[in-house]
């Protein structure tokens, strides 16, 4: 079982339905650093591939760091990200259950994203 009594298994097919969910107007979503989702994908067998890995262990993700789409000096989001490739937006429910599983670095700030288009 993972951090908090939720095992791999419910996390990935959690995450992946919450991750299918559609943007709708007014919702807010969480950026989370592809390098730390990268991770949780390993740790919990995400993808198809991981399936012939079975018998290794993947490294626990620890803690959920967004440092690395973060200015060093400032704390702020950095400018000319790419998404999927520098960060993942994941849903208000996703975003909960994996800060409650994993936890997120104490002074990190969070970040939402707000979708407002017409």
């Amino acid at each position: 079982m993972a951090s908090g009594g939720w095992d791999l298994e419910s996390q990935k097919t959690e995450i992946r339905d919450l991750l299918n969910t559609p943007l709708v107007k007014g919702d807010k979503w969480y950026l989370l650093a592809t390098s730390w989702f990268k991770q949780w994908k390993k740790y919990v067998g995400y993808e198809s591939w991981n399936a012939f890995n079975v018998d290794e262990i993947e490294e626990h993700p620890g803690l959920i760091d967004n440092s690395p789409i973060l200015e060093d000096d400032t704390g702020k989001l950095q400018e000319r990200l790419v998404d999927e490739l520098d960060y993942q937006l994941v849903p208000l429910d996703a975003w909960n259950k994996l800060v409650s599983c994993y936890g997120i670095l104490n002074d990190q700030v969070i970040i939402i994203f707000s979708f407002n288009y017409s």
